[in-house]
């Protein structure tokens, strides 16, 4: 898709946004579909790269699945500030999202989420020890009798525990148009109960 700056209005350029986000949630192939994910950290920021399992525009909400033992999980508690970074080379759009996180365990919402991920999917929360531990070698924390086979859903039940959702509550989005022309760029705030955008130099 073009953005031909005559073309252009701060809905179109929001909608758009909205869509890139819908399909990376349904498209594997999506270059928005794993983005970067920073939350703060006792070292300042702390980037990593997660699925993008959830993108609900209407309640401006996006869910990542996460290890409840991650260190980003004690970083959350401590500041839920949160921003999500996508670059889509294609079309040359880059997102920045901002938004206050939370993480959820044991909540009705968590065990939907694990209901419908699949075996590999929750294959990652068996490793033992947790996500972040530091050790003496490399290894995945995967047991040997798992490494190279899907497991049983019946094996999969002990990574529940580990099983955690991310959500993030979006108060801002920024975008940016790549272009060899000149770049465009807007910003978006959530401000009573409404999107409120402007154009930026960028």
């Amino acid at each position: 898709m073009e953005f031909a700056p005559e073309n252009l209005t701060l809905t179109k350029v929001l909608q758009a946004s909205f869509q890139q986000l819908n399909d990376a949630v349904i498209n594997r192939k999506s270059p928005m579909r794993c983005p970067v994910v920073a939350t703060i950290g006792k070292n300042g920021p702390n980037q990593r790269i997660m699925v993008l399992r959830e993108f609900d525009e209407d309640h401006r909400i996006m869910r990542f699945h996460t290890d409840f033992r991650s260190p980003k999980v004690d970083e959350i508690a401590k500041n839920s500030a949160i921003s999500i970074l996508g670059y889509d080379p294609e079309q040359r759009i880059q997102l920045k999202i901002y938004g206050a996180a939370q993480i959820y365990n044991e909540s009705a919402r968590a065990t939907g989420a694990w209901l419908q991920t699949d075996t590999m999917g929750r294959r990652c929360y068996l490793c033992e020890p947790g996500s972040g531990t530091k050790i003496s070698a490399a290894k995945s924390g995967l047991s040997k009798a798992l490494q190279s086979r899907r497991p049983t859903i019946e094996e999969t039940e002990a990574g529940r525990k580990n099983f955690a959702i991310l959500m993030i509550n979006i108060h801002q989005i920024d975008w940016m148009y790549l272009n060899s022309q000149g770049n465009l760029a807007a910003s978006f705030h959530f401000d009573n109960n409404a999107w409120v955008g402007e154009w930026l130099i960028p």
